[in-house]
């Protein structure tokens, strides 16, 4: 095989290594978001977790809510009983 000119030859080793040093840079960018998308997956977790825990809350005061209307329906209705039966006894 006859030997290339030094021009080809150069630029040839030239191009490897812009390749080279495009797949370098490549590498440390793929990297970043590997760490990103890692970064980011945990704070979704924990965004999901706080989600989880606020509907709980809010369901278990729902039962509150239920609780005290009942207990005020309950204590209406007694108050009213008591009223009646005090104006029967001649109460003032």
């Amino acid at each position: 095989m006859p030997e290339t000119p030094a021009g080809p030859a150069t630029s040839t080793e030239a191009r490897l290594g812009a390749i080279e040093d495009a797949l370098v840079h490549g590498d440390g960018r793929m990297k970043a978001l590997e760490e990103a998308v890692a970064h980011n997956t945990e704070l979704t977790a924990e965004i999901r977790e706080l989600i989880a825990a606020a509907k709980l809350g809010f369901r278990v005061l729902g039962w509150i809510g239920v609780g005290a209307k009942w207990t005020a329906g309950l204590a209406a209705a007694i108050s009213g009983v008591w009223g009646v039966i005090k104006l029967l006894k001649g109460g003032h």
